[in-house]
């Protein structure tokens, strides 16, 4: 039983340092934190939606990127939030990613974000962007790692049961 235990323990500490990684690797790693685009997968010389959560105390942001066509301004829409439309490049690459860049005048802060063009044969969803989300947050990161680990945990305890049983 003492075994086991170790095991569980063993189990759940991995499971605990798995998720944090995940977690920090998700907030810190991730660089569109603050900066939304949607679609995120527009096809080339379509329109795209950038939104940014900023402090910036100006009342508009420009955002600049090589994938699209000219520099964009970004109005603000609430007290964190600045909004702005832009057209994706004609001539942009098809599976290439864009980093956008959107930049605060005053207090110079900057927050980054990408896009990744779709090939034109790509179809989608035809009522929009579909059930699919942005991405995977930490929790759900943190969640299925746990899950894993717990897997992993319980198979070594049968494991364990049936080779006392036998023996």
């Amino acid at each position: 039983m003492r075994i086991v235990s170790r095991v569980l323990a063993t189990t759940a500490l991995t499971a605990i340092a798995l998720g944090g990684a995940a977690t920090a690797s998700q907030a810190g790693g991730h660089p569109d934190s603050g900066m939304r685009i949607s679609p995120h997968m527009p096809k080339a010389g379509a329109h795209v939606v950038i939104s940014v959560k900023s402090g910036c105390e100006d009342r508009r942001m420009t955002a600049k990127s090589f994938g699209l066509a000219r520099e964009v301004t970004l109005h603000r829409q609430s007290h964190r939030t600045f909004v702005g439309a832009a057209r994706v490049k004609d001539d942009a690459k098809p599976g290439r990613t864009y980093w956008v860049r959107a930049h605060c005048r005053s207090s110079g802060d900057a927050v980054v974000g990408h896009f990744t063009v779709g090939h034109r044969a790509w179809r989608g969803s035809q009522a929009g962007e579909g059930g699919g989300s942005g991405g995977m947050n930490a929790g759900t990161a943190a969640a299925g790692t746990g899950l894993v680990a717990l897997a992993a945990g319980g198979s070594v305890l049968a494991l364990r049961r049936r080779r006392d049983d036998t023996g």
